[in-house]
């Protein structure tokens, strides 16, 4: 009867690796994945913000243009939504810089479990309203490294417009993953977060804009 419970033991013991380690593969390879798709769409920002800075450079040595045509809805400013482009489907809203991690990713308009699987995302607010705060999964290639950054380690958001907003890191965190209002709460200029690998807290990590 006990070699039969060791067996029935050691038969769960092995059957546990083996699915660690179906998921640490699965995991490696999504990453790899999201990886990829950064930076086909940083490609599309860089293309991006190169074309809108040629037109500027057109605009200011007095060549003249003729108007856009207006379109349905323009406001007295444009919207997000109207300064973000399309790839495949997919909106883009600048460019995150993290030179402490050695990373540079594009961001997504909004988010979604689908998107967060292609790049760092917009949760909420805006660099123009200092209060952007982006989410990110833990993949090695997006936010996986967010805990190692430290107060003083310098960030930067660039729009589709080339302008780049630059930030200081303040205070690195670590908050329920329940914890959603405390998320969005506090007078901070730039938010950044990811999910712990068990899935249970959240690495926030604070910024103050300097410029």
């Amino acid at each position: 009867m006990r070699s039969t419970w060791r067996s029935k033991i050691l038969a769960l013991g092995v059957t546990c690796l083996l699915l660690a380690a179906g998921l640490a593969g699965w995991n490696l390879w999504e990453g790899a994945r999201a990886g990829r798709a950064s930076r086909q769409l940083l490609a599309e920002f860089q293309r991006q913000t190169e074309g809108a800075a040629r037109e500027t450079a057109v605009a200011t040595s007095g060549e003249n243009q003729e108007p856009a045509p207006a379109q349905a809805g323009d406001a007295e400013g444009p919207a997000e939504e109207d300064v973000a482009t399309s790839l495949y489907g997919h909106q883009l809203l600048g460019k995150l810089e993290i030179p402490a991690l050695s990373l540079e990713l594009p961001v997504l308009d909004s988010w979604d479990d689908e998107k967060l699987k292609l790049a760092p995302c917009r949760y909420q607010g805006s660099a123009q309203g200092d209060d952007l705060i982006i989410a990110g999964h833990n993949y090695r290639e997006h936010f996986g490294s967010l805990g190692d950054l430290q107060a003083g380690d310098a960030v930067s958001f660039t729009d589709l417009e080339g302008v780049t907003a630059a930030y200081t890191v303040t205070q690195v965190q670590q908050l329920s993953g329940a914890d959603v209002a405390e998320m969005a709460a506090g007078d901070w200029d730039l938010t950044l977060f990811t999910c712990t690998l068990d899935g249970f807290s959240r690495i926030t990590v604070r910024c103050d804009r300097i410029s």
